[in-house]
């Protein structure tokens, strides 16, 4: 069984257990109903999911892809790891979990409240400990952190399902940090429009951000 997400959609999945998925946009779920709740309830991911593990202390639950492993036994966590990406995050809300990098052979067991990241370049594992729950798509936000336009804005096209056109070049590969509202494209683009000293302006489903004129962006 496959479930597929593309620009600007998300799905619920309930699997064969009782437990639940929410993908957020273009995220791959794959898992074999005939051998699911055998030995090991196990799916291969890419893309980005909120997690809620119904608890089996006899069939962990595995998610799986090229660059990492993360084993369960009954959890809530978020998980983005695409392979477009640099890197995978995750963060832990509830129960434990253990996260290994197939590439370094690292493997750490994580608590709630820790977020960890895997380079996929070199397989190490980073955790640091929050002292408040991270702004994520499963709380309704997209977060940037020293991000370059161009990546924004493509991550805006693949969430809203519309098209973003930026006028100046010179601005796409400018850092953006901070959050963006998931759930309204004209809320998302406001922000960016007060950071960069930009007007933006709709001609069906696409989005002309221009330089306003008479500003030097920073």
């Amino acid at each position: 069984t496959v479930v597929v997400t593309g620009k600007g959609e998300s799905a619920t999945v309930r699997l064969p257990d009782g437990s639940r998925v929410t993908l957020f946009y273009e995220s791959h779920l794959g898992y074999r109903q005939s051998s699911f709740n055998t030995d090991e309830r196990k799916v291969n991911f890419d893309g980005e999911a909120h997690f809620k593990v119904r608890r089996d202390r006899k069939h962990p639950f595995v998610v799986s892809n090229k660059h990492l492993e993360v084993t369960v036994l009954g959890t809530e966590f978020s998980l983005a790891a695409r392979h477009t990406d640099s890197m995978a995050c995750l963060y832990l809300e509830e129960g434990s979990v253990s996260l290994c990098s197939p590439s370094s052979g690292q493997t750490i067991t994580m608590e709630p409240r820790d977020h960890a990241t895997v380079d996929y370049a070199t397989g190490k594992i980073t955790v640091v400990r929050m002292l408040s729950k991270p702004l994520a798509i499963a709380q309704g936000y997209l977060s940037f952190e020293s991000t370059p336009l161009s990546k924004v804005v493509n991550t805006l096209e693949s969430n809203f399902g519309c098209n973003i056109i930026v006028a100046d070049k010179s601005l796409l590969p400018k850092a953006f940090s901070g959050s963006l509202p998931a759930k309204n494209i004209n809320e998302a683009l406001e922000v960016l429009c007060l950071s960069f000293e930009i007007s933006v302006s709709r001609t069906g489903n696409t989005y002309t951000l221009i330089k306003k004129y008479g500003t030097e962006t920073k």
